[in-house]
């Protein structure tokens, strides 16, 4: 009876183990299947991974190609704008100039047609050396002789028109006329001071440079002359001149202690 019960649980046993056997080859089985599904997963997603970054590459290229011709064409298009601006400026300049080479043509022919019309009155009068009749009392017709007078502050109020609507070309000549024609009237430091700040506004800092030394030059003692020692030193400064331009307004602050200008030359050197 021992002996069969033994047979029995030995037969039961190895049942169980064959089972247990069986799903142990089911479980491992599965898992292989599992793990291939796993691989076959992570192989697709990589791969469309690629094809994505590929396709985003693909895009960010052609945006970068895109955006580099909206540059190009933006920067082609400013300056082309940038040209028209200074034909129009040089045309708008011409036609001023002309325009004031016509007034004073028109003013010349004026004062041409006061003097001549001077001139044959005296002619008519008898002034000749041959045959002349002299008036009474012995007095000559008014106006032989006698240059016709222009106003020169009619020349510098134009001057300052122009450049207050900033007409800075023709500016520059009213001016440069008043000052050359006459250097001794009391506008000329305010003239020759304007001239350089012309320049200055069309940026053409050389030339402003010069225009503001004859102010200091010629009129070192003037209300104007902080002024432009402040303005020649700011010019020095946007041609990059960087040591010349601290030495003006160091230069400023020394004659010039007490002045509103010394102050903005003491806040410009500050900033530097």
């Amino acid at each position: 009876m021992r002996i069969f019960r033994v047979a029995l649980y030995t037969a039961l046993a190895c049942t169980l183990m064959g089972c247990m056997k069986k799903d142990v080859q089911r479980l491992e089985n599965q898992v292989q299947l599992l793990d291939k599904r796993v691989e076959l997963f992570q192989r697709e997603q990589k791969k469309a991974n690629a094809e994505i970054m590929g396709s985003w590459d693909r895009m960010r290229g052609e945006l970068d190609k895109e955006i580099v011709a909206m540059q190009r064409s933006v920067a082609e298009s400013k300056t082309r704008v940038d040209e028209l601006i200074r034909e129009m400026r040089t045309l708008s300049g011409k036609i001023e100039e002309t325009s004031l080479h016509y007034q004073r043509l028109t003013e010349r022919l004026a004062v041409t047609g006061q003097f001549g019309g001077a001139q044959r009155g005296a002619l008519l009068g008898g002034t000749s050396a041959e045959g002349r009749t002299e008036r009474p009392g012995g007095t000559s017709p008014a106006g032989i002789g006698t240059a016709p007078f222009i106003d020169p502050e009619i020349t510098y109020k134009n001057a300052y028109t122009d450049y207050t609507q900033g007409n800075f070309q023709l500016a520059i000549i009213n001016f440069e006329t008043y000052v050359r024609d006459y250097p001794s009237a009391g506008n000329a430091v305010l003239a020759q001071y304007f001239i350089g700040e012309s320049f200055y506004a069309l940026g053409e800092f050389a030339k402003a440079i010069a225009a503001f030394d004859k102010v200091l030059a010629n009129w070192p003692n003037d209300e104007r002359a902080p002024v432009a020692f402040l303005k020649k030193g700011y010019a020095l400064l946007s041609m990059g001149k960087n040591t010349e331009g601290t030495a003006v307004l160091q230069e400023l602050i020394r004659r010039y202690p007490r002045t509103h200008e010394a102050n903005l030359a003491k806040d410009r050197l500050a900033s530097l």
